[in-house]
């Protein structure tokens, strides 16, 4: 059994590069259902992960320049019937965040990888934020221009990073 996302529904950004800008044709990623249990401990030594495919980094096609990043990076991407599971691995000579706080905007205090996540056949989405120091953001969007910051769903809300 295999799940999908849209690999447009996936922006990793850092060290200065991009998910797929909007002219690209969005393509599906096949995202492997875990046979056993996954650590989030930032280490992919489980078994799982050797068939989870990874999707990398590239410059959007508007950008003058190699279509690879100057410093690579790439995303996989696992789920069980709970959780959907990331492991990126990125490349960044100056990796910063100063930003402290869950559910702040991170985008604006530093390095992030972000992950939005749609319905099909909806324009409403989550945004969640992951810094390199542990902290983390979650937006939900109910409509374009609409954002919720997720402050009242702390306690509803557990990521690891």
């Amino acid at each position: 059994m295999k799940n999908h996302i849209l690999a447009a529904a996936v922006a990793l950004l850092a060290a200065g590069c991009a998910g797929l800008p909007e002219s690209e044709t969005l393509r599906l990623i096949s995202v492997p259902v875990a046979s056993g249990a996954i650590v989030p401990d930032g280490i992919d030594s489980e078994e799982a992960w050797s068939s989870a495919v990874a999707v990398p980094l590239l410059v959007p096609a508007d950008r003058p320049g190699s279509p690879e990043c100057v410093q690579r990076g790439s995303a996989r991407f696992l789920c069980d019937e709970t959780y959907l599971y990331l492991y990126a691995e990125l490349d960044d000579d100056d990796v910063v965040q100063h930003g402290f706080n869950h559910h702040q905007n991170l985008y604006e205090t530093g390095d992030v990888v972000e992950l939005f996540l749609s319905p099909d056949g909806t324009l409403r989405y989550w945004e969640i934020l992951l810094a390199p120091n542990g902290c983390y953001s979650v937006f939900f969007f109910p409509s374009p221009g609409r954002k919720i910051f997720c402050s009242a769903a702390r306690n509803n809300v557990s990521l690891q990073v």
